[in-house]
């Protein structure tokens, strides 16, 4: 299954983020990365994360609806608010007006605080967000003539996307072996900040 690469990817700002930038999902976990390069070193994408969902919490994608998560505000180095997000240009996402309490630890205390997180649903499509190969870690980037990545996995399972070249090479592959690498697994830091061998 791919998806077509005619759907464009979805940047956006808002009044506190004035460069353009773009959701991207790794499983349960959402960010805001960078969705062109402004001169950075390569392989620099993130932005903000968007989440620490519990162990509880399971994905919430559905056909029905759209997709949720908990958004967990003033997460790590780069504090992203609610008001913020929700003055997005072009709308990124809804507030469902639902709240919930959640304990977080902090890496540098042992001490645990317990903070208030938004249920906020997406409004964008999975084809809409930024996605990275899952083959050799190419991120795509909103520039006008952008190649989009294609989705490589069934629908109703985790999804990987390979860039043009990966997906060329798949087809040089006997189609039974999945042999990419599994970007769920790698730790924040690796995979946003590393280019995979």
């Amino acid at each position: 299954m791919s998806m077509g690469t005619d759907t464009r990817l979805v940047s956006f700002y808002t009044p506190k983020i004035k460069l353009e930038v773009a959701l991207h999902r790794r499983g349960n976990l959402w960010y805001i990365v960078y969705s062109r390069a402004y001169g950075m070193a390569e392989g620099w994408k993130l932005f903000a994360a968007l989440n620490d969902p519990e162990q509880a919490d399971v994905s919430t994608a559905s056909t029905e609806r759209n997709t949720r998560f908990w958004l967990q505000e003033k997460l790590g180095p780069c504090p992203i608010l609610l008001e913020d997000l929700l003055a997005a240009t072009p709308p990124i996402i809804k507030d469902l007006g639902i709240k919930r309490k959640a304990k977080t630890k902090p890496k540098e205390s042992q001490d645990v605080d317990v903070i208030e997180e938004s249920l906020i649903e997406v409004l964008l499509k999975e084809e809409e967000l930024c996605h990275r190969c899952a083959y050799c870690g190419a991120w795509e980037y909103s520039y006008d003539h952008s190649t989009r990545h294609r989705r490589v996995t069934e629908p109703g399972t985790s999804a990987l996307y390979w860039c043009g070249d990966c997906t060329q090479l798949r087809s040089i592959v006997n189609r039974n072996s999945w042999w990419w690498r599994n970007p769920q697994r790698l730790g924040d830091y690796p995979y946003f900040y590393y280019k995979l061998p």
